[in-house]
């Protein structure tokens, strides 16, 4: 996602307004800010029960499953609409 908003703000390649315009190009950056966001409670989680003994069987939360599936579903969805952007769908300018 860096590239992306390097892409963007620094010029190279396709013009500013391509980036600009583009409904899927937003949609790719809010997913990617959900997707740091929704990180947060498990990696909090996973920082304070890493200490301890090895032998111990740490249960986790259903919700920490069901965030990380979600994540990973996000994640899948991002280079689906670069496959988009790159046909030019979405470019409204």
């Amino acid at each position: 996602m860096p590239v992306g908003l390097t892409l963007w703000l620094g010029g190279h390649g396709k013009p500013t307004e391509f980036y600009t315009y583009n409904f899927i190009f937003h949609i790719k950056i809010t997913l990617f800010a959900i997707i740091g966001i929704l990180s947060i409670y498990p990696t909090v989680f996973f920082i304070k029960n890493r200490k301890g003994d090895p032998d111990e069987i740490v249960q986790i939360p259903k919700t920490i499953i069901m965030l990380l599936r979600l994540e990973l579903l996000l994640l899948f969805i991002i280079p689906l609409l670069a496959g988009l952007m790159a046909k030019g769908i979405g470019y409204f300018g």
